[in-house]
């Protein structure tokens, strides 16, 4: 039966796009990351989508690879496979290099509820809108 678990369990792990890793810095507590690279974007840029959780704080979201992310009002439309809701973040924050951007909440579900959603879909449609100059 074992065996049978083993065999069945093997192909879906050896098909998971996701990858993980977890370390220590000198400024911030242990953490763990998984992150998985995804389609579309312009050359040269690559988006990736990461979780990010720090020993002592809940997960929190992070989109790199899109470009530069600096202007004052960029806004996130994420969309499950297999749904017809999409979620709204219209606030992330970028970083001080203006590389990536961080969702603290989405305007119409909890960030846990999220995650949750995450686990059980099988791909996520992202939509990066900055305004324009």
């Amino acid at each position: 039966m074992g065996k049978l678990v083993l065999m069945i369990l093997f192909p879906a792990l050896m098909l998971s796009q996701w990858k993980t890793e977890s370390g220590v810095n000198d400024f911030d507590a242990p953490y763990k990351v998984a992150y998985v690279s995804g389609k579309g974007g312009d050359y040269p840029n690559k988006p990736i989508l990461s979780v990010v959780k720090f020993e002592d704080s809940s997960p929190s979201l992070r989109i790199s690879g899109i470009g530069y992310v600096g202007c004052e009002r960029n806004t996130l439309r994420l969309l499950f496979n297999d749904d017809d809701d999409i979620i709204l973040c219209d606030r992330p924050t970028a970083n001080s290099d203006k590389d990536f951007l961080s969702v603290a909440f989405f305007e119409n579900i909890a960030q846990a509820d999220f995650f949750i959603m995450m686990k059980q879909k099988s791909k996520i449609s992202i939509r990066h809108v900055s305004p324009t100059l």
